[in-house]
This record gives C-alpha cells, structure tokens and sequence, in this order.
C-alpha cells in the first residue's frame, strides 16, 4: 500500500522514488494471492502480476493453467518456465456483460461498456460486439468492436439491438448479451436564465429573463417560474411565472433561488437555477443558514469581513470557499460534505486572508477528495481559528501551509480529527500551533509535517494511528505535552534529505507521554539531519510486536546509522523491548560511530535492553519511578511516585494550565 510508504518523494543517496520505481517495470500494488494465510500463493484473475514479468519467450510460462492471461511470463513463482507441472483444469465459459439498456437522443455517441464480462478460470478474454438490429434506413458503424469498450453514432431515432460475445484464451465463448438503445425523435429543450443582476437591496425589483432558453428541434416554448427559496419571514412572489420575463421584488435581507423550466409540448427541460443574495450589512452582522440562506456558502458570498453565520443542523453537500474573515457556527453539529470527489478537491478552502481569517466550529467536515491533494479544510497563507469541529472521512482532514508571517496565529483546538488518511497536515513553511485536539484512528499519520514546516503541536491526546506524529520532509515540530499512545510509531522523524543544505531548525520533543506503540516510542531515521532535542518525555512499554530492529523506545538511526547531533535528557525510559536508547551503528561489518549522542539523567527502566550500541550518561540512572497509574488517556496517568525522579525533573509532567480541554470521543 503506497499510503504507508512514508517516503515516496524525490529522494537521494541511492533510496528511488515511487515514479522512478515503477518506470523500471516495478509495481506497487496488492498481488492478488489466493490464499496467503494458507500459503496458496497462485495468483488471482486480476492480479497485476499477471502478464507483468519477462516479455522474453524464453520466460514464458509452462503451466496452463494455474498461469493466467497469455503465455508471458507472470511475475511469482507459479510464472516462467520453471514451475512444477500441475494437473490442468476444467475450463469454464466466461460470462458476457454487455451493461445496462440506454435512453439517448439523435445524433448522440452511445459507449458500449462490457468491462464487467468476466472468466471463472482467470483467463484473459476477447470482445465481439454485433449490432443485431436498428432502425429502418439507419447506417450505423461500430467503432472499435473487438475492445472491451465500443461506440457507434446514433443519428435516426427508433431501437438499437447490440450483442456482446466474449471468448476466453481457448476459444471458448459465452453466452451472448444484448442490450437495448432507444433513440428518442423529441430532444428536451434548456431552460436558460439571463444573468442581469449586481448587487441587490431590499425594495428592489428585478427583472428575469428567459428568452436565452433554447429548442434543439425549434419547437416553441413555454415557460414555468418558481421561487424555491426566500428568507424566512419574506413574502415575496414572482410575477409572470409563465411569461418569457418575470419579475421578482425583495422584501428581506437574505438569499432567493429562482428556477426556471420550459417545456417544447412533449418534454421539459432540467430547472436552470439562478441565486440571489442581497448585499450589505445586516443588524448585527448575523446571518443565518437555512433560515435566511438557502446554502452556507451563499451566505459567505453575502456577508461583511467580521459577520458572524450561524449554521442549524443538518447536511450541506457542498464545496467551501471562504475569501473573506467571517465566523461559521455549527448549532447541533451540522454536516458539510464535499461529496469525497476524485481528484485534488478541497470540501473548505480558506486561502490569502492573513492574520485575520475568521473562525469554524461546531461542525462535522467531511467528503474532501480522494485525490493525494484532498482536504476536508485546506489553508493557505491564512490563520483562522479551527476549533470545536469533528474532521472525519477525508484524505487529509485539515492541511496548513504558507509563510510563518500569514499561518503563525493558525489556531487548531478542541477538534475530533479521526477516520481520516492524514488527519492534521503541516506543509510548505507553516507555523500552526495545534493544541488539545484529540487525534485518532486516523490510517496514516495522525499529524504530520512537511517543506520546512514549523508547528507547535501541544497537549492533544494522538493515537491508534499508523504513525502518530510523522516528519516526512525537512520540518521543525516543536512537540510539546502530548499523549501520544496505541499507534504503530509513535513519533517519527524520517525526512528524506542527505544533502548538508537541508539542515533546517532544530527539532524539540519535550515532555510527551509516548506510550504502548507497537513499533517504536520515538524513531529518529537517518534521513533526519536537523539537531534534535529529547528532553523530559516518559517512553513507556513501546514495541509491543517484538521487532528486532527498528523498534523499541527511543531509536536513533536506521535504514542507515544517523549523522546528526541528539540530546536525551531527563527522560523516563522503561519496560520497552528490544531497547530503550539505541543509537544504530551499523550491521557487525560494516560498524560506524552513528549519531552524535549525549545522554544525561535519564531514568533507564526494565527495558529488555537499557542501552544498544550506546553508553550510559554520565547521570543516567536505573530506578523505578514508582508511577502511580499506567492509563495514558487519564489526566492523572503516569504521575510519578519516587521523590528521586521527581527530583531529577526526569519524565512527562501533565501541566494544568491545559487540562480539561480535549473533546471527549465519540
């Protein structure tokens, strides 16, 4: 899965990027086992590894079945030449699926999708397309009729009749399928309003124009307004609802939505729909969706820097652009839900306000797009205040960028960021301060970091995520006061540079909770070359799986040992296997220094091992912290009871100027 390849950008020393990986043939994708948990590693119809390997005759494979698709070589060890002879198979007939029955109008292309046809026996499978029937007079040429795609142009109305017959490798054919296209003789019209509106007040009357709508058979035309939506409290009407023009009077602050349908006698066209928002500023500065606006972001278009707009319960399928400072407040946890489209596509943008760009609370933020690039809210050069929302079901939940002096009063708190790939994303220069959030569940990385970004990331409650917090481009966290338990990695450090001008700022991990990790408390990789500081955390019980390398409680180095300079000071480190400070220098022949380590007071505890391919600080010291509870959701976990520790100042300390105010899960 390339989601959980933290490091799949352009790359040096020697470590390939995903897109040069793959121009070498390679493939990054799920094989399509049989059985892998019972060892039946046959490949599957549809596996990407089918056909994949030499093109090379002398790689063919020699096993018909259980290979797949054509005689080149599959990648695997059932593919080539190779292979232990197996009996053969029965062979199946595949099954054609020529799709669903059309309704189109003349002079309109009709795709042909037999793309569900499928074979039993996994075999690579031949398309015939047959026109069976069409109307009387009708010349109709099929294009491309061997593909599992074909086309004809459907000029004359009346009934097509087309047939799709598949055969497998062996010649064997299906069953035919056949499909119904109905070419309609009336095409519908389209409604079509006259945009001749600016800005609009109360008292205006305005004019509606529907002489733009169109007959494609030139038919005439009759005309049908509504009004679907005014404030509430107005009682404004249309004027001439059935006339080419009508007229509308605005009777209250707010939007309207006017819909258009003409009809030629024997159809009508699809309503052409035109918004109207009145301008100005508003008693209060208060604006209110749906009462007095049909959609929030109409009410956006409408309002003043500084309104507020109170949205009520309910769900808004729609796309945010928010170009001004204005507060949205979600009453009773109203939905917006970008729909989850393909591509890039952002469900909130809040781009270029600066310093003062208004705040969002109390909403559920959902459906960003499925694009790398998709956010639920995406925020660039701008500092709004995110606060009190729940940020679910996106690719990245909420993402940050530009310059220090436009992101650096960027205010992310008291959120439910969970469900999502990326849950809180800092990139390109940003200096967000995310603070008592709770952040999980989240199937990459719970907050992550990227080009050169500078967050202060405080006091939120970060687990069950792949990585908790995750530094995958040269960045400079400051990671501060958090609880940070249950993820694969609890924090990683792997910023993909080896090139000297890439150092950046140092990187400060101070009093953190880091506890039951599966993998690793805190990894610092060799790619990393920024200073960084280790000072006052509790790394608790990490590497629950057992690994032997690359895990354990605080581990430096890896794939390769590290260069750059750590401080570890104060730190409790205790019952994690493996190791509880490894300073990776290198398998047994080919041994270096690793990084620059020094160590001093911290407490080493019960680890498997205290120390790997490091010493002791001058004073370190081995002796139990006495805690008083290991629950690291609660406020009061892991207080430490040894008056020893607690006077070295050694280990995470909950500090109540923050307590009480992480949001509660769902």
């Amino acid at each position: 899965n390339p989601d959980f390849l933290w490091c799949v950008r352009f790359q040096f020393g020697g470590y390939e990027d995903e897109t040069s990986y793959k121009k070498k043939g390679n493939i990054i994708a799920d094989p399509l086992f049989v059985d892998e948990r019972n060892h039946d590693f046959h490949l599957r119809p549809g596996s990407p590894a089918i056909d994949a390997g030499d093109k090379g005759t002398e790689f063919n494979d020699k096993n018909f079945p259980p290979s797949l698709g054509s005689k080149i070589n599959d990648i695997g060890a059932f593919g080539g030449p190779n292979t232990i002879a197996e009996k053969p198979r029965p062979n199946h007939a595949p099954i054609a699926r020529a799709g669903t029955d059309q309704t189109i109008f003349p002079g309109k292309r009709v795709v042909l999708d037999g793309t569900n046809s499928t074979d039993p026996d996994g075999d690579s499978i031949n398309f015939i397309w047959s026109l069976i029937s069409s109307p009387p007079g009708a010349k109709v040429k099929l294009l491309r009729p061997s593909r599992p795609k074909a086309s004809f142009l459907a000029k004359r109305p009346g009934k097509y009749v087309v047939e799709l017959v598949v055969k497998d490798r062996h010649g064997l054919a299906s069953k035919p399928s056949r499909i119904n296209i109905r070419v309609l003789s009336n095409q519908p019209p389209t409604a079509n309003i006259s945009e001749m509106i600016s800005d609009v007040s109360v008292g205006d009357t305005i004019t509606l124009y529907g002489s733009a709508s169109r007959d494609p058979d030139g038919d005439k035309l009759k005309f049908k307004w509504f009004l679907k939506f005014k404030p509430e409290g107005s009682n404004a009407v249309l004027q001439g609802s059935t006339s080419k023009e009508a007229t509308l009077q605005i009777d209250k602050e707010g939007g309207y939505i006017v819909a258009l349908v003409v009809s030629d006698g024997h159809a009508e066209s699809e309503p052409a729909l035109l918004h109207i928002n009145t301008k100005g500023a508003v008693s209060g500065g208060l604006r209110r969706v749906p009462q007095d606006f049909p959609t929030i972001q109409s009410a956006v278009d409408a309002a003043e820097p500084g309104d507020e707009i109170i949205v009520e319960k309910g769900h808004y399928k729609e796309l945010l652009k928010i170009d001004k400072s204005v507060n949205l407040v979600g009453k009773g946890w109203p939905v917006i839900d970008g729909g989850s489209r393909a591509g890039n596509v952002n469900t909130i943008n809040i781009f270029y306000l600066g310093e003062k760009a208004g705040k969002i609370e109390g909403f559920v933020i959902t459906g960003g797009g499925v694009g790398n690039l998709g956010h639920g809210i995406n925020i660039w050069d701008s500092s709004p205040e995110i606060v009190g929302n729940r940020i679910t079901g996106n690719h990245h939940g909420i993402g940050v960028h530009g310059s220090p002096s436009l992101t650096g009063r960027t205010l992310i708190h008291g959120n439910l960021v969970y469900n999502n790939m990326v849950g809180i994303g800092n990139g390109k220069d940003s200096s967000a301060r995310i603070f008592n959030n709770r952040v999980y569940k989240n199937s990459v990385v719970g907050i992550g970091c990227r080009g050169k970004a500078a967050p202060l990331i405080e006091n939120n409650l970060i687990y069950e995520n792949h990585i908790g917090i995750g530094v995958r481009e040269v960045s400079a966290p400051k990671v501060h006061g958090n609880r940070i338990y249950n993820n694969f990695d609890g924090v990683l450090i792997g910023p993909i540079s080896t090139i000297k001008a890439h150092v950046f700022k140092d990187i400060i991990i101070e009093n953190n909770l880091v506890v039951s990790n599966k993998n690793s408390g805190i990894s610092l990789t060799s790619f990393n070359l920024s200073k960084i500081l280790v000072s006052r955390n509790t790394i608790y019980a990490n590497n629950s799986l057992g690994r032997q390398i690359r895990a354990g409680g605080l581990v430096i180095g890896y794939p390769q040992p590290a260069s750059f300079e750590v401080k570890a000071e104060r730190n409790i480190i205790m019952n994690n296997n493996r190791g509880g400070l490894i300073n990776y220098q290198g398998p047994d022949e080919y041994r270096e220094n690793g990084a620059s380590l020094i160590n001093d007071q911290n407490i080493m505890w019960k680890n498997q091992v205290n120390y790997i391919d490091c010493q002791p600080g001058s004073q370190d010291a081995s002796v139990d912290p006495g805690f008083v509870s290991l629950d690291p959701a609660d406020p009061n976990g892991f207080r430490i009871g040894n008056s020893k520790v607690n006077d070295m100042g050694a280990g995470f300390r909950p500090e109540s100027k923050n307590r009480g105010a992480i949001p509660s899960p769902l």
